[in-house]
This record gives C-alpha cells, sequence and structure tokens, in this order.
C-alpha cells in the first residue's frame, strides 16, 4: 500500500517509455492512483495532450508482506499457490487473494473492452507487474497460466493486446 514517487532511474524509465509511444494513437490512459504509476502515466499523457484517468482498480497487489519478511520469497510462494496448486483463495498475513485482485480488477478492464469495443486506437493502462502478470493471462485465452513467473514485467515493460470477439488477445 506504499505510494512513493519515481527514482530518478524511474524518471528516465518513464521518459523513454513516452517517447517509445509518441506516435502511437493513444485513446486514453487510465492508471493506478500509486504516485509512482501516475508520474510514469503522465508523462505519456504528455506527449499526447490527455487527461489521465485514475483506476485504483489497477494498483499492485497488496501481497500482505511484513517489514522483516523476503518479498521475493512471499511473492513466489503465492505464485506457486495460485498457478500451480489452483488455490486462488491463498494469501499471505492480510494481504489479497488471487480472487481478491481478480474481483476488483477484472471488470475494469471489461468495462473498458466494453466502451472502447469500436474504437480504433489505443487504450494505455499503467499498472503494475504482479498485477497486470497474473490478471493477463486471465483476461487473455493464448496467454498461459505461469506467464507471471515466468516473464516478470521490468519496470515500464509492455503488455500488448489486441481484442477479437470481445475477447484479449
Amino acid at each position: 500500500g506504499v505510494s512513493y514517487p519515481l527514482t530518478l532511474k524511474g524518471m528516465e524509465q518513464a521518459k523513454v517509455l513516452a517517447e517509445s509511444l509518441a506516435d502511437t494513437p493513444i485513446l486514453a490512459i487510465h492508471t493506478s492512483t500509486h504516485l509512482r504509476a501516475v508520474q510514469t502515466a503522465d508523462a505519456i499523457a504528455f506527449k499526447h495532450n490527455l487527461t489521465l484517468a485514475l483506476a485504483p482498480e489497477a494498483v499492485e497487489i497488496n501481497l500482505g508482506i511484513g517489514e522483516s519478511e523476503d518479498v521475493r520469497a512471499v511473492y513466489l510462494g503465492l505464485a506457486r499457490k495460485w498457478v500451480v496448486d489452483k488455490d486462488t483463495e491463498a494469501r499471505h498475513g492480510g494481504g489479497e487473494s488471487f480472487a481478491d485482485v481478480q474481483r476488483r480488477f477484472l471488470p475494469f478492464v471489461r468495462e473498458l473492452m466494453n466502451r472502447h469495443a469500436l474504437d480504433t486506437g489505443v487504450i494505455v493502462v499503467v499498472a503494475h507487474s504482479a498485477t497486470l502478470g497474473f490478471m493477463t493471462p486471465v483476461l487473455a485465452p493464448n496467454i498461459p497460466a505461469d506467464f507471471a513467473i515466468r516473464h516478470p514485467l521490468p519496470n515500464t515493460g509492455i503488455v500488448k493486446t489486441e481484442l477479437r470477439d470481445s475477447k484479449l488477445f
């Protein structure tokens, strides 16, 4: 739940991302409410003269990690429970379960899909690596369930999807 600003490296990454998307026909930008995501989205929005739509549904997964706990170990443990064991209700401490994340993120994306189904252009969602990594396979039938484990997203990493027949690919 901590919301902190981009570092100098993060600002440079956001600038490079915005430059790489400068010629992309972006129609709308939705962003997690965490400050670093808003700052990243703002870099893109500035290039396209767009305003941001805040999306609290796109925040990072709350893994329920305490101060002295190993983030990587907790993440991998939950990933195994969620993806391999198919235990969608597993959680660590007071953190979210896979089912919790689905309940907040999937309706948001489906509403965007419905709203922009006939639009020609790109809708940008600035979210976080675990949220995108775990939810993309749920939304896109051609993405394997273990995507987040095998392909951790780097800062400013991009997951491109295309809407076809009311489904993402």
